[in-house]
C-alpha cells in the first residue's frame, strides 16, 4: 500500500495516493496495537501438537535442539530489531508524516514523528523532526529534549523530503535437516527458511546545493531487520509444523509398508517382503522430493531506507551522490526541485552499488 501510494503520487494522482496512504496508516495502527498486546498481555498463540507414531531422535524438541537448527534460530533472533515490534515500518510512518505536512496537518504529522522517535530514540533525524514540530505546535517536550537542535526552516512548505532506498531485502533460502534411520523409517527430514543477505557497498546519499553546502542522509528503516522480525516470530512454529508433517508422512509410510507386506504374505513370504520393499523405496523418493520449505518473499524491496529534509533555495538544482562506505562517489545525478511552495518528495533507488534511479514528485493536495 505504501508503494502503491508512491506510484499514484508519481502519476500525479493525489486522490488515489491519499487512499493508499490511509490504508497503510491503518495497517500500521494494527501492527502497533498487536505489539502492545504482545508486550502487556504476553499473548501466545496455541502451538501445534502431535500424539501419533514417534520416530526416535526426531521429535519437535529433538530437532529444535540440534546444533545446526539451534544455530540458525539464534542467528535469526540476533539479527532481529525488537524496536520495530510486529513489523511496524518506520518508512511508512515517515512518509505518512510528510503526507500530513503536505496537507497542512502538522498535528497529525507530529504524532507520526513522535512514534518514530519512540521506535528509535537514538535517531538524530527523527528527534530533530519531532522537536521542531513540537515546538512549532507549542507541545510540551520531555526535559531532555528541550535543548535539542531544531530545523531553521518550515517543514510544511517550500521544503524537500528525500527518501533513499539502497540494496535488496534479504531473500529466504531453503535449509535442510535430514536423518537416515534403519528401515522401516529410512529417510526423514524437514526443510525450513533462513535469510540470505546480499552485499552492498553503499554508505549514504549526499546532497550538495549550488552554494556548496552538503547534507547526508540518515537511516529511517531497515527492511532487513523487519524481515528478520517476521521470520523470527514464526521460525519455531514453522519447524514444529514441518516436524509434525514429517512424522505424519512417516506413520503413513510405515502403515503402507505393513499393509503391502500383509497382502504379499497371502501369496508367499518373499512376495510380502518384496511388496514392503517396493513401498519403502517409493516412499523414500516421495519424502525426499517433497521436503521443501516456503521461501516466498518480496525480493524487490530495498535493504534499508534513508532520508533527509532540506529547504528549497537558489535555482532549485541539487547534486545527489551515492557514497560508498569508505567515502567514494559511486554515482551522481543533478535534479531540479523547483522553487515553488509545494512540498516535494525525491525518491532515489540504488541497487547497492553504482546504479541509481530517481523520481521527483510534488504534493498537490491544495489542488484537490
Amino acid at each position: 500500500m505504501f508503494f502503491k501510494s508512491m506510484n499514484y503520487l508519481s502519476m500525479n494522482n493525489p486522490e488515489a495516493a491519499a487512499v493508499e496512504m490511509r490504508r497503510a496508516r491503518f495497517r500500521q495502527k494494527i501492527a502497533r496495537r498487536k505489539f502492545e498486546i504482545d508486550l502487556i498481555e504476553e499473548y501466545v498463540q496455541e502451538k501445534p501438537t502431535y500424539s501419533g507414531r514417534q520416530v526416535p531422535g526426531f521429535s519437535v524438541n529433538d530437532v529444535l535442539n540440534k546444533k545446526e537448527v539451534k544455530k540458525d534460530c539464534d542467528w535469526i533472533k540476533k539479527q532481529k530489531n525488537f524496536q520495530y515490534g510486529n513489523i511496524v515500518n518506520p518508512t511508512v510512518t515517515f512518509i505518512s508524516a510528510v503526507d500530513f505536512l503536505a496537507q497542512r496537518q502538522p498535528d497529525e504529522a507530529l504524532l507520526d514523528f513522535r512514534i518514530l522517535h519512540r521506535i528509535d530514540p537514538g535517531n538524530p533525524f527523527f528527534k530533530k523532526c519531532y522537536v521542531t514540530l513540537a515546538k512549532k505546535q507549542d507541545e510540551p517536550l520531555p526535559a531532555q529534549l528541550e535543548s535539542a537542535p531544531v530545523f531553521d526552516f518550515p517543514l510544511d512548505r517550500k521544503v524537500v523530503y528525500l527518501l533513499f532506498e539502497d540494496g535488496l531485502i534479504p531473500a529466504r533460502k531453503e535449509k535442510l535437516f535430514e536423518m537416515i534411520l534403519p528401515p522401516p523409517v529410512g529417510y526423514v527430514g524437514i526443510a525450513y527458511p533462513v535469510l540470505e543477505y546480499f552485499p552492498t557497498d553503499v554508505g549514504c546519499l549526499q546532497i550538495e546545493s549550488e552554494n556548496g553546502s552538503i547534507l547526508q542522509t540518515s537511516t529511517i528503516g531497515d527492511f532487513g531487520a523487519i524481515s528478520n522480525f517476521a521470520l523470527e516470530s514464526k521460525i519455531k512454529e514453522i519447524i514444529t509444523r514441518a516436524v509434525i508433517s514429517a512424522l505424519v508422512k512417516e506413520a503413513t509410510s510405515i502403515a503402507l509398508q505393513y499393509t503391502a507386506k500383509a497382502i504379499g504374505d497371502r501369496f508367499n513370504p518373499i512376495a510380502g517382503y518384496g511388496a514392503q520393499l517396493a513401498v519403502f523405496v517409493v516412499m523414500q523418493v516421495y519424502k525426499v522430493a517433497f521436503n521443501r520449505a516456503d521461501v516466498r518473499c518480496w525480493q524487490t524491496l530495498p535493504m534499508r531506507t534513508q532520508g533527509a529534509v532540506f529547504p528549497k533555495s537558489g535555482n532549485g538544482i541539487y547534486k545527489l551522490s551515492v557514497m560508498s562506505k569508505n567515502g567514494k562517489v559511486l554515482n551522481s545525478a543533478n535534479i531540479n526541485v523547483g522553487i515553488g511552495d509545494a512540498v516535494t518528495l525525491i525518491l532515489v533507488k540504488s541497487n547497492g552499488f553504482d546504479t541509481i534511479k530517481l523520481k521527483v514528485m510534488d504534493y498537490q493536495y491544495d489542488r484537490i
